[in-house]
């Protein structure tokens, strides 16, 4: 689905990301992990043309990257920032309706496959019953929703989340986290999302890819990945694992870090 081969960015004089190579299976879910400043973000910005690299290839579908236009690669690809940002005075429907631009020639309205295609993206997030709220009335996790909807509205193959459950208390990060692997499973969607929380990566993975200093770590199923290797070799942590666990659970219990 995507294929990533030598990609480099610089800024200046500092290098965020030095010779990554990956690939991202199709129609899984894959969390990029990693401690701050690793690179995280910056490879997804790569991914979603909102950042020029300066040495590599991307390739999604077969195709180089840099072969898409805005539009054509909108309708491939939709990515939900860290922090969106819409005005105080839009509701959840009209948040929405900016999923189906991609595919609105200029000067013309909105078909009713556009509003088929939206009411689907509310009816899968939970958001119908809100679509008429306006988004600044919303709690985190509503809003959220309401930002995944509109990526959704947009038919992406692939869809990016950039720390989703930033800002969010542990039982929204949960509801937020189970709709994604819903949606995942529901519809066959490839989604690529950066997380912090080693738990959770775990839980909602089916692939994790390990990032340490703009490179890539390792890659492989979260039973290969979470182990004392990563957490004492990329986080600098000690702790103990959960035995007879589902999913592999780490207890932080010592930092190496000032070691």
């Amino acid at each position: 689905m995507i294929n990533i081969t030598k990609l480099h960015v610089q800024y200046d004089k500092h290098v965020a990301l030095q010779d990554v190579s990956f690939h991202i299976a199709e129609e899984k879910i894959t969390t990029i992990i990693g401690p701050n400043g690793c690179g995280k973000s910056t490879l997804l910005k790569a991914m979603s043309k909102n950042l020029k690299y300066q040495k590599g290839r991307i390739e999604i579908g077969g195709k180089n990257l840099s072969h898409y236009s805005p539009k054509k690669l909108a309708k491939s690809l939709a990515i939900l920032p860290q922090n969106p940002k819409v005005p105080a005075d839009f509701t959840v429907h009209e948040l929405v309706s900016f999923g189906r631009y991609p595919f609105i020639s200029f000067g013309k309205r909105m078909k009713q496959k556009d509003y088929d295609m939206m009411a689907w993206a509310l009816d899968k997030t939970d958001m119908t019953t809100m679509k008429g709220r306006m988004v600044s009335t919303l709690s985190g996790g509503e809003r959220q929703r309401a930002w995944i909807a509109m990526a959704l509205a947009q038919e992406p193959r692939i869809l990016l989340l950039d720390e989703p459950t930033t800002y969010l208390d542990i039982a929204h990060q949960f509801d937020v986290l189970e709709l994604i692997k819903s949606i995942q499973e529901k519809t066959g969607i490839t989604i690529v999302m950066v997380l912090h929380d080693i738990n959770q990566a775990a839980r909602y993975s089916h692939d994790i890819v390990v990032m340490k200093k703009g490179a890539i770590v390792k890659q492989g199923s979260p039973k290969d990945i979470i182990n004392e290797d990563t957490m004492e070799g990329v986080f600098r942590l000690k702790g103990n694992f959960i035995k007879g666990s589902r999913y592999p659970h780490f207890i932080p219990l010592e930092s190496k870090r000032q070691a």
